[in-house]
């Protein structure tokens, strides 16, 4: 399997854990009387960021470039920074330490941030280090400046004195 298709399927395996995880396994806080909780602003930014990291799994999971998937790479270590920085900065949890929120989810976007970040730091470093650069001498023959002229060994060294572009005696017209 290429490096470009592991690290796709990875990265949508990783992507869904983001979109879903606040929502199901790792939930935030329920409704708090009249009011929603800070941290449901949280599981919707987390939902939006895990589409979107799907969504750059899937195109590199059709790449076969790979210059673009070490571009879609930073990407992904972008999605990952941006997954740190969700329940701390971005869209706080709740302050107060024994919310779900706080012991649950916050662990776990921390955790599966930086572990994006680092797949999507070593995919860019996979991708553009085995990428061989390509010695234009070797696989390319220079061309000849005159297409229509024929190569050089085939050049004649010497010319007849004949010039054939001038018409023969027999082919003037009769002068009478």
């Amino acid at each position: 399997m290429k490096a470009s298709k592991f690290i796709g399927i990875l990265t949508i395996l990783i992507g869904g854990a983001i979109a879903i995880g606040p929502w199901t396994f790792v939930r935030v806080c329920g409704n708090m009387s009249d009011s929603d909780p800070m941290c449901h602003k949280t599981r919707l930014i987390a939902l939006g960021i895990g589409a979107i990291i799907v969504l750059l799994g899937i195109i590199m999971f059709l790449l076969r470039n790979k210059i673009a998937a070490g571009l879609f790479s930073v990407l992904l270590a972008a999605g990952g920074v941006a997954t740190i920085l969700l329940p701390i900065i971005i869209a706080p949890v709740c302050e107060t330490s024994t919310m779900h929120c706080r012991t649950h989810t916050m662990p776990f976007l921390l955790v599966i941030g930086c572990v994006l970040t680092v797949v999507g730091i070593l995919s860019m470093v996979y991708m553009f280090k085995s990428r061989k650069p390509k010695d234009f001498l070797k696989e390319r023959p220079a061309q000849p400046v005159n297409p229509q002229r024929p190569p050089q060994g085939e050049i004649p060294t010497r010319f007849d004195d004949t010039d054939y572009d001038r018409p023969d005696q027999n082919d003037w017209p009769d002068q009478r």
